[in-house]
């Protein structure tokens, strides 16, 4: 069983609510590298349209897709003080849609959301390639103050340029990307699995967004990175600035 909210307003979901099990054997095997595929990954809870929505004190687990998403059109509305573990691909998932004509006045962008004092572990079980935090355009998102252990991919990823096939993009995405922060993050034991991957991976053009004061260690490349042909040569490191990343502050 699933959940999903549209058009909601001033809602909080807070201290002790315990989500799970859902969304078992959605897909049979593996999943794209997470810049948008045809079909993005579902979650157990996705709220999309919505504004001042809170989920503090919870905790999500042993989960069959991913934890939470704030997937469209979703401002003002934080995630504080949750615990995520087992989840089989990422645990938040935020701006799921990569809508490039999203901005403030049409209300389609997703802004002002924090993401504060979680505990993630063990996510990306089953779907290798999913980040333990996933954002795609947003602006003024705050990552701050939480731990993520354990993870087969990358810890915190942010932005979207699949660098493939195309030209590098616009200084129009900067109207859908930016002046996000990363701070004060613990992060470790992370790309346990896969590499071409990082603590904290940004991509694309992010104007403004700042990453500061997190503490990255114990990431290291594992032997199924060093025996996979797709993974063995790329880079696996703490701070990953790709795809025409710029105009940020570390």
């Amino acid at each position: 069983v699933s959940t999903t909210m549209n058009y909601s307003h001033n809602r909080a979901f807070e201290r002790g609510l315990l989500f799970e099990p859902s969304l078992t054997g959605i897909f049979p095997e593996g999943w794209p590298p997470p810049f948008p595929p045809s079909t993005i990954m579902p979650a157990a809870v996705k709220i999309q349209e919505a504004d001042n929505i809170l989920f503090e004190r919870n905790e999500f687990s042993n989960l069959g897709a991913s934890g939470l998403s704030y997937y469209s059109a979703v401002h003002d509305s934080n995630i504080i003080g949750n615990v995520f573990r087992d989840i089989a691909a990422s645990a938040i998932q935020v701006a799921m849609d990569y809508n490039e004509n999203a901005t403030l006045a049409n209300k389609l962008l997703t802004h002002d959301i924090a993401i504060r004092n979680n505990y993630i572990r063990d996510a990306g079980r089953d779907y290798h390639n999913s980040p333990g935090i996933q954002a795609g355009y947003t602006i003024r998102m705050s990552v701050e103050h939480n731990e993520l252990v354990n993870l087969p991919y990358t810890g915190i990823y942010f932005g979207f340029w699949s660098g493939i096939n195309t030209n590098p993009p616009s200084l129009k995405q900067g109207q859908v990307f930016g002046n996000n922060s990363i701070r004060y993050n613990h992060i470790h034991h992370v790309v346990q699995a896969m590499a071409d991957a990082a603590g904290i991976y940004t991509n694309g053009r992010g104007e403004g967004t700042v990453v500061e004061g997190n503490y990255l260690h114990d990431i290291d490349r594992t032997w199924l990175a060093d025996g996979s042909i797709l993974n063995g040569d790329m880079p696996l490191i703490g701070l990953y600035y790709d795809g025409f990343s710029d105009r940020g502050t570390a």
